[in-house]
């Protein structure tokens, strides 16, 4: 996707996903929680966007997000499988190879979450057009 748009495309930091929340609180009435997701990611849009914007920062899906903290992953926001109550502590959860419970494959394959189906990702850019190096 970074060469074909000529953009540098990523996954946000955990800081950067933090900015991103702004003061959006934790609400079944505003995220898709256990308390209302009938257990199923919904699409994106169909609450309000955050004072930044952005859909679904809390609840739906959790989203994958670098962080040095977590060098085999980490995920932010919560998924529909959560309860507010368990958000309020931590919006965060480091990768678990339960993940991964059903993936045969050793060393597990960094790219299918055989029983991570609460898990997502967002994209970010630094919208500025990569330099090619020779």
């Amino acid at each position: 996707l970074s060469a074909k748009q000529n953009h540098n495309f990523r996954l946000a930091t955990a800081n950067e996903w933090r900015a991103a929340l702004g003061k959006q609180k934790i609400s079944a009435g505003m995220s898709w929680l256990a308390d209302n997701s009938e257990g199923s990611p919904h699409l994106v849009g169909q609450y309000a966007a955050n004072e930044n914007g952005l859909f679904d920062m809390i609840g739906n899906v959790e989203e994958w997000v670098t962080d040095p903290s977590a060098p085999q992953g980490m995920t932010m926001g919560g998924s529909f499988l959560d309860k507010a109550s368990q958000l309020e502590s931590e919006l965060s959860s480091i990768y678990q190879i339960s993940w991964q419970a059903r993936d045969p494959q050793w060393p597990k394959s960094s790219w299918w979450m055989s029983d991570a189906g609460y898990v997502g990702f967002r994209i970010v850019t630094d919208s500025r057009p990569q330099t090619a190096s020779l």
